[in-house]
């Protein structure tokens, strides 16, 4: 990471988290089964313009940061980590269980988001892959979460088209994280408490209290997002308010990731374009 590594306190809890730039605050939200790591190809172009702060969420490892995917523990995580490194608001980019906990900040505490990067966020819609939801059945979850190396590469195979030597060095962070007492029984409960057979439950679905919020939002999708439906964010896209789609051509559940030359300028223009707006 081109970044400094930090601690903060949230709620009690060790939270690991990495900090680069001066400038307005952005804060990246990683998914769950991810790292802060997943920025790297992020971070050194934000930071030329942003103070971006990249912390490790729940399951995450690094901290104590254990808790529950629901909306109100979303919100105390983010406020938290806002208060703790002194910004009263910011911009949020979240990824998946990212993108969620974003989102539901947003609605729940607007003044605090100056903007929303949604990216393959959980909570748009009912569907999500059949490998996820089979992960919240009693043993099958239990199994498939016991650190192995070969289960860490064959979910990043899934998330990411491309492979390359960063993909080794990530499947080496993710293992090592995996491998730390509780991580799996955390990553699991967050899991198990935000989907279930049947999809993503009702009290862990963002819309459409999220077509109130008065917040410019960008919905960033990979063409070949293996967890969740493009069509999801077609639909948000269409009645979020001031809501822009980017679609990555080839990309899977990681653009930003996979294809930071097309992600990194759309984003800093959308954030330019934010603080414009905010300036008005």
């Amino acid at each position: 990471m081109p970044a400094e590594a930090h601690e903060a306190v949230i709620e009690g809890e060790r939270v690991r988290y990495y900090a680069a730039g001066s400038g307005p605050p952005v804060v990246l939200l990683h998914g769950l089964g991810g790292s802060a790591a997943v920025w790297h190809r992020n971070v050194a172009v934000l930071s030329g313009r942003y103070r971006v702060f990249a912390p490790e969420l729940w399951g995450a490892g690094r901290g104590d940061s254990g808790g529950r995917a629901t909306p109100e523990a979303g919100v105390r995580f983010v406020t938290g980590f806002l208060d703790a490194v002194g910004a009263p608001s910011a911009h949020l980019v979240g990824g998946s269980l990212g993108g969620f906990i974003a989102g539901a900040t947003a609605i729940s505490e607007p003044g605090r988001v100056r903007s929303l990067t949604l990216i393959g966020t959980a909570g748009l819609g009912r569907r999500i892959a059949l490998s996820q939801r089979l992960l919240t059945l009693p043993l099958v979850g239990e199994a498939m979460f016991r650190p192995s190396r070969r289960r860490v590469e064959r979910m990043l195979a899934m998330l990411l088209r491309e492979w390359d030597a960063d993909a080794e060095r990530l499947v080496d962070e993710l293992y090592a994280i995996r491998c730390e007492p509780g991580v799996p029984r955390r990553m699991l409960e967050v899991l198990r408490s935000g989907i279930n057979i049947f999809g993503v439950k009702r009290s862990t679905r963002l819309m459409p209290a999220l077509c109130g919020v008065r917040t410019p939002t960008l919905l960033v999708w990979g063409s070949h997002d293996p967890l969740f439906p493009i069509a999801d964010a077609r639909r948000a896209a269409a009645v979020l308010y001031d809501a822009e789609l980017l679609v990555v051509e080839g990309a899977a559940h990681w653009p930003y990731l996979e294809a930071p030359e097309t992600f990194n300028p759309a984003l800093l223009g959308f954030l330019a374009r934010c603080e414009e707006l905010a300036l008005r």
